[in-house]
Formats: structure tokens, C-alpha cells, sequence
């Protein structure tokens, strides 16, 4: 089995993320500790996941 790039797996990441602060309504203490994360950590994985999903032409 080839590996898997970094690239996908930060994509991948990032949109469970996402998907886990929709899940909890916004609540981001629900979230962090859904993913065994602090709420620190999950701010700073949101700000990455909105640069990592983001179309490239928003990115500026």
C-alpha cells in the first residue's frame, strides 16, 4: 500500500473538524471533546481547516 500524502491527511483533518462542529451545533467545547482535543487546539485546527478548505481564489 502506497502512503498516504500529508496533503490528504490534513485535508481529511480538517473536514472532520468541520464536521464535528456542525455536529455539536457550534459548541466548541462539545467538539474539543469529542476529538480529545483542548478548545485551544481545536481554534487553531479550525483557522488551518478554513485555509485547507477554502477555494484557492479565497485564500488571499
Amino acid at each position: 500500500m502506497a502512503p498516504v500524502p500529508v496533503s490528504d491527511l490534513r485535508t481529511v483533518f480538517a473536514q472532520t473538524v468541520v464536521d464535528v462542529v456542525r455536529d455539536t451545533q457550534g459548541n466548541l467545547s462539545e467538539a474539543a471533546r469529542r476529538l480529545g482535543i483542548s478548545r485551544t487546539t481545536l481554534y487553531r485546527k479550525l483557522v488551518a481547516a478554513r485555509s485547507e478548505t477554502a477555494p484557492a481564489s479565497s485564500r488571499d
